[in-house]
């Protein structure tokens, strides 16, 4: 493939190479944005283009256009965070060529959008002591997974991912999967195959592996649930719960 990608200098099949080279680098959820911004914005926008073609000007053309019509359906444009995380997919793919198969593509300088980010809302402390009365008098797996989340800053996902074997008994919390659902890489357009999966990967980064102690009134809390260690927090059962369903329940 690489032979026929140099004779043709044909960028899609650069984009193509680069997904089955780097399939496996990536985890599953940080691979499944990638394909899909590849698939869904950059071979779309550049299939007839040829590798000579790409070059800053045309990298710049490309992110103007993500930013006025990048949606789908003419809904308008991508957020310029989106448009970044496209554009580092693009300068990764670039570098593929240019060092696996010696492709003629100059070093380009990417220049990414630059916006201001949208200020977090916080609880403040008579909210944090209102939601907190209401959990622990309102006491169910939901609201103890809430109080976790509270007292140790854990992510959604990491949180859906809790089972009760990773609360020991002297009050450590093990941090070690996250749950997510990713675009489903089996997905064929027409089938029965759901275009979505939902799946069990590794935390974040290799530091969010980690071990974080929980209050003794947490602790006391959960005795009250704590049955099958193979069962998910937030649903005391063998099911788990998805994050768009915390989110949702949460508000």
């Amino acid at each position: 493939m690489s032979t026929n990608l140099c004779k043709s200098n044909d960028f899609e099949s650069l984009c193509q190479n680069w997904m089955i080279c780097n399939q496996i680098k990536y985890k599953r959820s940080t691979f499944s944005v990638y394909s899909t911004n590849i698939q869904r914005y950059i071979i779309p926008y550049f299939k007839n283009k040829t590798i000579k073609d790409i070059n800053s000007l045309s990298i710049k053309e490309f992110g103007t256009f993500l930013l006025s019509k990048g949606r789908r359906c003419n809904l308008g444009g991508l957020s310029p965070s989106t448009v970044n995380n496209i554009l580092i997919v693009l300068k990764k793919i670039i570098a593929f060529g240019r060092s696996e198969y010696g492709l003629p593509i100059e070093n380009l300088s990417i220049n990414y959008i630059h916006y201001n980010r949208k200020k977090i809302t916080i609880l403040n402390k008579e909210c944090i002591r209102k939601l907190n009365s209401f959990l622990l008098m309102e006491k169910n797996p939901f609201n103890f997974g809430m109080l976790l989340s509270i007292y140790t800053g854990i992510r959604i996902g990491e949180l859906c991912g809790l089972q009760w074997k990773d609360i020991h008994p002297d009050g450590i919390l093990d941090i070690n999967k996250t749950l997510l659902r990713i675009k489903n890489p089996s997905y064929i357009p027409g089938s029965n195959i759901s275009k979505t999966k939902v799946i069990i990967d590794k935390p974040k980064t290799f530091s969010s592996i980690r071990q974080i102690p929980i209050p003794s009134l947490l602790l006391k809390e959960a005795t009250r649930y704590y049955g099958n260690c193979d069962n998910y927090i937030l649903t005391n059962s063998s099911n788990y719960m998805e994050p768009r369903v915390v989110q949702y329940r949460f508000k």
